[in-house]
């Protein structure tokens, strides 16, 4: 049985990189668009985890903006981006993801 593989960030620039590369390879991809997922949220990544059960997660997620934009709101990016790699790593674990 193929291995669901769930890429968080498939839209973005190096996600969307991945995304193609292991579309080649034939595997099982899991995708969701970040409109229909706040990656933030840490209970609406725990049951979506539930739901979709991925065996693999690839975190190409997060908020990106220009060098003023980060400069101006460092500590929005930095909230954002923890949050979305801990709410990842957290469900990764209460699901057994490799």
């Amino acid at each position: 049985m193929k291995q669901k593989i769930f890429i968080a960030g498939h839209q973005g620039l190096v996600g969307s990189s991945i995304y193609n590369f292991l579309k080649k390879k034939n595997k099982k991809l899991i995708i969701v668009p970040k409109k229909n997922l706040d990656l933030t949220e840490q209970n609406s990544v725990r049951k979506w985890f539930e739901k979709n059960q991925p065996d693999i997660v690839i975190n190409a997620a997060g908020k990106v903006g220009g060098i003023l934009d980060n400069k101006n709101f460092q500590s929005d990016y930095l909230y954002n981006n923890t949050m979305i790699g801990l709410n990842l790593i957290n469900s990764s674990i209460k699901y057994g993801v490799k």
